[in-house]
């Protein structure tokens, strides 16, 4: 306290010279008008004696009063006051929500709040829950308010009742008259406590668009007025006003409701808190804590007890603030604090004469160490790596006490509970270190979330220290523990013991100073020229250079932080540093204990405040300044602007976080990856963190790590600078190829090597499918040409083919069967069959086979082709049937399910040279979109599988690659055709499904058909076999062919079979027929394509006579070719030329026994 009376003597001087330094009072300004509603809490409303008040007014007062101005209020309605601003009649508006209606009519300062709408309902209400409820519902709002505007803004269905004032709309709507309130949510809970609407509530579903920003608002164009509020209201926000206005009219209403606010503290803290010999709480924090609840008109209950007990009462709920807790970085992450109103000194305590207290956490290094459980202390020995040798105690007194026992080496506790306690306890053996380990700030403290009282507790702070009354607590409690100034008659008897001897000497002292005159001068020269180079220094360093007292306030403020924070010096200096945004308060505390307690802050880059309000990012460097006894006694801050740094960095990152390459920076020395950016995160499949630390060996698979050394060799040496098709590993194992792309950087006296990664596995995946659709291609072309080469000459082939099996059954039947011309005849018929099975063959692999699809039972079929199958593989190969459970249906005419059997059969019979076995298994499979994208030969869908095995000698890749290909055989010259696998890859296509093959040489060929699965509602029709010759019954039959010899066969064999026949060359012959027939004509046998018209169009023509008439189409031609005379339609009725008797007699007879036309 020595230096209070000169503190004093330079505070008065200041006041003086800025009461010299203030202008002349200006010539009295006209109040300001503005208009106060009178129902709108808590915003604006009268008071109990009738007068405006309300947050909006205060508010508006305080920014006029900051602005020299005096206000006046006239009080109403929102309607009208709204109707008296627009006209003029008023100056101003407190409360005005910014609207598009309103922005023509009004000019708006900056917002001041934002307020969320909300609805109103009576607490029986269960059907309205949110906005889109209310469609069809009266809804009562204030009449020319902003939640009228919103409601009324989209077409919500809403029937919108206006009011006066909310207050008559809420009475309303608790009386039944409405079935909700729109309002602000403030607004309503304020209306809802004060009028007591208990049968109210509030819901808490916030309105979807319904967010308002309050301004002050002016006559649209009277720009004066606005920037005087502007003004005001920024000088209120800025200087604490606002906050302290914020915290009287909304705290309140989110603090506990119904009971105390509970405060909590340690019982065994003195000076601070402690229980008294009474019991009772006491000490400067309870005091303090009181006097708070005075002034904020709290409720409050002080509880005390043993300090990690409380701790953790907070941490619980149980308590809702503790009155001294002190700050750290690790506590802000559980906790919320105040401003500081106490800074702790802690410091080490020893025994007398065994050693010096410890004075830096180096040397407690080795010694027992006592402390508080759970103090800031027990923090401060984990941080530095003291825990082991600490032993925690319940409280600093206990800690204390066994260290005067002569237990342990060192306490560590707070100097003045120090002070205290050994005066109390009379521990004369103690001694107290004269610099402290640490000084943090001493707060209130809430858990997270309740920043009601936080603002409460920190509004109250800032009153006692207004009003003098935290001074007053703090002298009373605190102070004996500083050094008090000397009395008059103390500093009496020092000067005489001082100024007796300096008068003996004065004389002698005069004899020789004129020798040191010379000295002094010049020493005096060189100082003032030394400080005079340090002041040039400081005044034109590019750096922001500012320095504070260890309370915070501004000691000196260069040119440059003038011009990088926009301050001058004249207002800053020995004020509070004006740079610290509000949300870094803490930070800003936390530099200042770090730079006490001499740790060195270089470089650390930091966010702070402009004069305009506008944030700027610097790169603090910090340092202590001390006095000659080296006792810290400020603090030097040097800051640099790195905005446009930032910028530049944030464009950098923005670039390299959105580059679809993978970028990774690896230091040379190190071998380690040092920067990644999201791209080459995603494609190696590593979060960023895992991914900084690894080796270029953790991301190549092994078998490419000695030629990716070498590659990073050379890039090393500049020989490469572009690596192309690069194996890269995957964090899950997979293995893909990049290109990669490099170059060498010297950063910070470091080598990095810089790689840009390509990602071309889709490259070589998309020329990969590329090369295999051109094959495709070709393949599909060369199938075609042998397509079309069978369409083209299939129709003469089979009519030809129809003749001579016809006439030659017919001349077999004639002919004995011990005649040599039965045996020749025979021949023919055998040569006959095989021409028209391999023009089959051809059709099916084309896929121009005509087919009559019927829906089967695939296991039933495949049953009942064994015995033939058996017979065709040979008694040396035996076959296995494997049937699949639940196997779905299928759509295929049933001879070419019972060709592809037997090809298969077949092909797998001639792969075995010996003895083997061939397996038939059936089942279903289900393939999704990505199984099929993987496979080119595959397709989506549900599918019946038929799988055909054999143990034979297998194939190699280029086997299977022609294994479809028409005529491609491995058989001996005349030993097959080549077409029988070509056939069931026609056949298969033909139905929409596809065909696997996978083989190996020496172990066996599988082939797995794929048919589309059947989901139509038609039966399933079994297969059976048909009478050897069914015969006619005297039905008439009209025969149409135009070609001759087959019309004449057609005739002769129906004759023969019972039938009488009606033959006719050409349509037009056959309607003439028809016309002149007495009888009915029973069938149709026609052929498809013939001059005048196609047999479809004749059997419409026919029907329309005889509407009964049955058809059946005969026809040589291939599918395409039918098709496009419409007879590829479910259900028609068709037969294949060329047919034997056995054929034709079967089919006429199946299609006259059908119970309904075809």
């Amino acid at each position: 306290m020595k230096q209070t009376h000169l503190q004093l003597f330079t505070l008065l001087m200041a006041i003086s010279l800025l009461f010299c330094l203030l202008p002349p009072t200006a010539a009295q300004e006209p109040p300001v008008k503005a208009g106060a509603e009178i129902d709108y809490p808590p915003f604006s409303f009268k008071d109990s004696a009738g007068n405006p008040t309300g947050f909006s007014i205060e508010l508006m007062r305080a920014a006029l009063a900051a602005m020299n101005r005096e206000l006046v209020f006239e009080t109403g309605t929102w309607q009208n006051l709204r109707d008296a601003l627009a006209r003029g009649r008023l100056d101003a508006l407190p409360l005005v929500g910014k609207t598009p209606e309103r922005e023509p009519l009004f000019d708006f300062t900056f917002p001041y709040m934002t307020l969320h709408g909300a609805i109103v309902v009576r607490k029986d209400e269960v059907d309205i829950g949110q906005l889109s409820d209310l469609t069809g519902w009266e809804v009562a709002v204030m009449r020319g308010d902003n939640a009228e505007e919103f409601l009324r803004r989209e077409p919500y269905g809403i029937l919108i009742r206006t009011r006066p004032t909310f207050m008559i709309a809420l009475h309303e709507l608790a009386e039944g008259k409405y079935d909700a309130v729109v309002v602000q949510r403030l607004v309503g809970l304020r209306l809802i406590a004060e009028e007591g609407l208990s049968n109210l509530k509030v819901l808490n579903q916030p309105i979807p668009g319904f967010k308002q920003d309050f301004c002050f608002a002016v006559t649209e164009g009277d720009r004066e007025t606005l920037a005087l509020l502007n003004e005001g209201l920024s000088i209120v926000m800025a200087d604490g006003t606002y906050r302290h206005l914020h915290a009287k009219w909304f705290a309140a209403l989110q603090l506990p409701a119904g009971r105390h606010i509970i405060v909590g503290g340690d019982h065994n803290y003195p000076p601070y808190e402690y229980i008294d010999q009474n019991g009772r709480p006491s000490g400067y924090n309870v005091e303090l804590t009181y006097a708070i609840a005075r002034e904020m008109n709290l409720d409050i209950e002080i509880r005390l007890g043993p300090w990690n007990e409380t701790l953790q009462a907070l941490t619980d709920g149980d308590i809702d603030v503790l009155q001294g807790m002190f700050y750290s970085p690790e506590r802000d992450l559980e906790f919320d604090f105040t401003p500081a109103h106490e800074v702790n000194h802690y410091v080490a305590v020893v025994r007398k004469g065994e050693r010096p207290p410890p004075e830096t956490p180096a040397a407690l290094t080795g010694l027992r160490i006592i402390l508080q459980k759970g103090d800031i202390m027990d923090d401060y020995t984990r941080e530095y790596g003291l825990a082991k040798q600490v032993t925690a105690l319940d409280s600093q007194e206990d800690a204390l006490r066994e260290l005067s026992e002569g237990k342990d080496d060192c306490a560590l506790v707070s100097r003045v509970t120090a002070l205290y306690l050994i005066k109390k306890h009379g521990w004369t053996n103690l001694n107290i270190a004269q610099s402290p380990l640490l000084s943090p700030s001493y707060c209130y403290a809430t858990a997270k979330g309740q920043q009601a009282l936080l603002v409460n507790f920190s509004e109250g702070l800032r009153v006692l220290q207004e009003n003098g009354e935290y001074r007053h607590i703090y002298e009373k409690w605190l102070g004996v523990y500083h050094e008090n100034p000397l009395s008059l008659l103390e500093a009496l008897r020092y000067s005489a013991i001082v100024l007796i001897p300096l008068l003996l000497v004065l004389f002698a002292g005069f004899v020789w100073s004129w020798t040191l005159r010379r000295q002094v001068a010049r020493k005096t020269r060189e100082l003032k020229e030394s400080l005079e180079l340090h002041k040039a220094i400081i005044t034109c360093s590019p750096v922001a250079l500012y320095s504070i007292n260890l309370a915070g306030f501004v000691q000196t403020w260069n040119v440059s932080a003038e011009r990088i924070f926009g301050w001058s010096a004249e207002e800053v200096l020995g004020k509070p540093l004006p740079i610290i945004p509000e949300d870094k308060q803490k930070e800003f505390a936390e530099l200042r204990r770090r730079a006490v307690n001499g740790d060195v802050i270089l470089g650390e880059q930091l966010t702070r405040l402009q004069k305009d309000g506008s944030l700027i990012p610097i790169s603090l460097s910090v340092a202590i300044i001390r006095n000659q006894r080296g006792e810290s006694i400020g603090i030097m801050g040097a800051a640099l602007d790195i905005s446009e740094q930032k910028k530049a960095e944030i464009t950098l990152r923005a670039i390299f976080e959105s580059m679809r390459d993978g970028v990774l920076m690896m230091d040379v020395e190190k071998r380690t990856f040092v920067i990644a950016n999201p791209a080459i995160c995603k494609m190696l499949g590593y979060p960023h963190e895992e991914l900084l630390g690894l080796e270029p060996h953790d991301i190549h698979p092994a078998s490419a790590r000695k030629e990716v050394k070498a590659l990073i060799e050379k890039q090393l040496r500049g020989e490469m600078l572009l690596a192309p098709d690069v194996p890269l590993l995957r964090k899950d194992g997979q293995i893909f190829l990049a290109d990669i792309s490099t170059a060498t950087l010297t950063l910070q006296g470091r080598e990095f090597l810089l790689g840009i990664f390509r990602d071309v596995t889709e490259q070589k995946q998309a020329e990969e499918a590329w090369n295999r659709l051109q094959a495709q291609l070709v393949h599909a072309r060369k199938m075609e040409s042998v397509g079309r080469l069978a369409g083209g000459v299939a129709h003469d082939y089979n009519n030809m083919l129809s003749v001579i099996i016809g006439y030659a059954e017919a001349a077999r039947q004639n002919v004995d069967p011990a005649d040599p011309i039965a045996d020749d005849l025979d021949h023919i018929l055998t040569a006959a069959a095989r021409s028209r099975d391999i023009t089959r063959q051809l059709l099916a692999f084309a896929r121009k086979e005509t087919t009559i699809p019927e829906v089967l039972d695939v296991n039933a079929s495949v049953e009942g082709m064994l015995a033939i199958l058996r017979r065709l593989i040979g008694e040396d190969i035996d076959l296995v049937y494997r049937p699949g459970s639940n196997v779905w249906p299928v759509l295929i005419d049933p001879t070419q399910l019972d060709q592809v059997l037997a090809n298969l059969c077949v092909n797998g019979r001639d792969a075995i040279e010996d003895v083997g076995t061939i397996t038939i298994e059936t089942g279903t499979v289900c393939i999704d979109q990505a199984t099929a994208a993987s496979n080119p030969d595959s397709l989506p869908g549900e599918f019946v599988l038929l799988s055909v095995s054999d143990t034979g000698s297998g194939m190699d890749q280029d086997m299977i690659d022609k294994v479809f290909e028409p005529f491609f055989t491995t058989k001996e010259m005349g030993s097959g055709t080549g077409l029988g696998l070509a056939t069931v890859y026609g056949i298969v296509t033909q139905n929409k499904g596809f065909i696997r093959v996978s083989s190996r040489p020496g172990a066996g060929t599988t082939f797995q058909v794929h048919l589309p699965r059947y989901a139509g509602d038609l039966p399933v029709k079994h297969r059976h076999a048909a009478d050897s010759h069914p015969v006619g019954r005297g039905e008439t039959l009209l025969v149409v062919e135009d070609e001759a010899a087959i019309l004449q066969l057609a005739e002769r064999i129906l004759t023969r079979l019972g039938y009488h026949v009606l033959s006719s060359r050409t349509p037009a012959e056959a309607l003439r027929t028809a016309e002149t027939c007495p009888d009915p004509i029973s069938l149709l046998v026609t052929d498809v394509v013939m001059p005048e018209m196609n047999g479809r169009e004749l059997a419409e023509r026919l029907r329309q006579r005889h509407p009964a008439l049955k058809c059946l189409f005969m026809s040589g031609y291939t599918s395409d070719v039918i098709a496009h005379r419409g007879l590829h339609d479910h259900g028609f009725h068709f037969i294949q030329k060329p047919f034997t008797q056995k054929d034709i007699a079967v089919k006429v007879r199946a299609v006259l026994d059908e119970s309904a036309s075809s």
